[in-house]
This record gives C-alpha cells, structure tokens and sequence, in this order.
C-alpha cells in the first residue's frame, strides 16, 4: 500500500513538472533560410532573428513585456575552418539604441537594444520573427560541400534578450544553425551541359 501510494505521488510531481516544461515560452536563433547555395568567393547576406513559438507561449510572453528592449545573437563557424569568414554585421535598423557588432576571426556577436523612453520594443511579425541584423558571409571551400554556422546565445551567463519590463528571456531561446551548400565546379559543368544538350534536342524535334 505504501508503495501504491509513493508511485502515486512521483506520477503526480512527474505530470505538474511535465506542464511546468511545457509551459514555458519557447525561442529559437534562426537564419532567413535552412541552407543555402552559393559558390566559393560570393558574398552572402544572412538575416538573423530571434523566433518565438506562439504554441509554447513564446510570443504572448513577448507581447506581455511590452515587446523586445535589447537582444543579441553569437553566430560562428562551426565547419569546415576553410568555409568563409564572417565580412561585416548590420544590426536591424529598428534597433535604434546602442549596436554592438563584433567580429573576432570565425566568430561574430550582435547586441542591440532600443532607445530609452521609446517603447514597446521589437515584437514578433506574422510569421513570430524578430530580426536582429544581417551577417556577411564570404563564402570559402568544404570537402563534403556543406559549410556549418552556429547561432547561440550571445554571452553565456548574462542577459541580452531582455523585454521593456524587465523580463529576461535569453535561458528560453535554443540555439540554431544553418548550412551553405557549395556545388562542386565540375558538377556544375555537367549540369550545364546537360541543359545545352536538352535544349538542341528540343529545338530539333
């Protein structure tokens, strides 16, 4: 009977701290797009935004701070090293407070927040996206033809991503990545050559 009764009570805690995990709001680092394609030397523009889950409450807990007063994001290299370097960083020009852009080697960070007094802050769009900047890429080389860049939080320990009341968000927001896809040369060679010999098929028919 006892041990009915302790199973009973860990089913219990399990279930209240299984609605707790739940509840909290839900945030994600996110690029404008999952993968990419370009060709070694291209400079890329990568938009970066905070993205806020509306099913994990993620928005509403946005909206109730009175929006976004400041955030920040760390974008890095992740693979290969010959994969790019990191040109320059753009805060999102409604960041119209203090932006911090730093680029230290394979790695960048952006901070930016919002005027004093100039409230609400940054809210999700439709599609619950917060921009935060713009990363340019220099796009290098890869072995297996797919470059790797990380997005993270952009100090570990400290609060970037905070709302005008206050509300500190950064242990709510998952990390994100995204990948460029570098076509060899030769593939592309005979891709396009496949396109030539299909089109003089074609206009002979």
């Amino acid at each position: 009977m006892q041990m009915k009764k302790w199973l009973s009570i860990g089913a219990v805690a399990a279930l209240l701290f299984a609605g707790q995990a739940h509840a909290a709001p839900k945030f994600f680092y996110r690029a404008g797009q999952i993968t990419y394609i370009a060709v070694p030397g291209e400079h890329l523009q990568v938009p970066i935004y905070i993205f806020a889950s509306a099913t994990e409450g993620g928005v509403s807990a946005i909206q109730s701070a009175d929006g976004l007063f400041s955030g920040g994001v760390r974008f890095s290299l992740a693979s290969p090293v010959t994969g790019g370097t990191i040109q320059s960083v753009t805060a999102d020009p409604s960041w119209d407070g203090s932006q911090l852009p730093t680029i230290i080697g394979d790695s960048a960070q952006l901070y930016a927040d919002h005027a004093s007094g100039t409230g609400p802050g940054a809210l999700p769009d439709g599609d619950g996206k917060i921009k935060l900047g713009t990363f340019e890429i220099v796009v290098g080389t890869s072995p297996d033809n797919l470059i790797h860049f990380d997005l993270q939080d952009h100090s570990a320990g400290s609060s970037e991503v905070v709302g005008y009341d206050g509300t500190e968000f950064d242990g709510d927001i998952a990390a994100g990545q995204f990948t460029i896809q570098v076509p060899e040369p030769a593939s592309c060679g005979v891709i396009l050559a496949g396109l030539v010999v299909l089109t003089r098929r074609r206009r002979g028919m």
